[in-house]
């Protein structure tokens, strides 16, 4: 997956990419376009985040992992770097398929994106804590799946 321009990588995986960008008010009617190497089924989300910190390297924090096929996927610890204050977290799972979906408990405002072919899938959900750290439970689903999990804190305005 190559990087939109103007925005800032903050990960890749085999399944899931994070990108942030500090909008400068010229963005209407544009659109982000990711690309990959090879021709492949592709699910995305984009946030648009109002009244945060607004630096893109460092007003995001990410933390991605994987692992081998199974039946859950269970983001990762993160610890941003800033002071406890109402960060806004996020949880967030990509697996090769499309199986029904059981959330982290305390995450809401779920939203999921498929490719339209049912071979692919991403699921995020979100919540504000006043925390240096923050540990997602795990999504979980019935049949074996290779999966991506993800970890996104947004520092909030100074």
């Amino acid at each position: 997956v190559t990087t939109p321009t103007g925005w800032t990588s903050h990960g890749t995986t085999g399944l899931l990419s994070v990108f942030a960008k500090a909008a400068d008010g010229t963005e209407d009617g544009t659109t982000v376009n990711v690309v990959t190497v090879n021709s492949v089924k592709a699910a995305a989300q984009v946030y648009r985040m109002h009244r945060w910190f607004g630096n893109a390297s460092t007003g995001v924090a990410v933390l991605l992992g994987s692992g081998a096929p199974g039946t859950s996927s269970d983001p990762g610890a993160l610890t941003p770097g800033w002071t406890a204050d109402r960060t806004l977290w996020m949880a967030g799972t990509s697996i090769t398929g499309n199986p029904a979906i059981t959330d982290p408990a305390n995450y809401g405002t779920f939203n999921e994106t498929g490719d339209g072919a049912a071979t692919c899938k991403v699921r995020t959900g979100r919540r504000i804590l006043y925390a240096t750290t923050e540990n997602p439970g795990a999504f979980t689903w019935a049949g074996s799946q290779t999966w991506t999990s993800v970890t996104v804190a947004v520092r909030p305005p100074a």
